[in-house]
């Protein structure tokens, strides 16, 4: 999973009741929808350097190459997403 498919997952988690309800931390509607929007930002961000690193390098984006942004995004998504804690 990129780390702009990360994002959106996370998105998608926070703004969906039925999976969210399997988030290990509750999140009150005010703060996830907010959380949401911020992290599908992140997440066309991610895919917008993810494709300008490409047409330069001819490589795919390293997670390292990321903006501190995005990194610190992808944290936050990957609690939300269950894959670090």
């Amino acid at each position: 999973m990129t780390p702009a498919e990360e994002l959106s997952a996370a998105a998608f988690q926070l703004r969906n009741p039925f999976h969210g309800r399997g988030l290990k931390l509750p999140v009150d509607h005010q703060v996830a929808d907010p959380l949401a929007g911020l992290l599908d930002r992140h997440a066309e961000f991610a895919a917008l350097f993810a494709d300008l690193w490409h047409a330069k390098t001819g490589g795919t984006a390293a997670e390292s190459q990321y903006t501190a942004e995005i990194r610190s995004a992808l944290v936050v998504a990957r609690v939300i997403n269950g894959e670090q804690q």
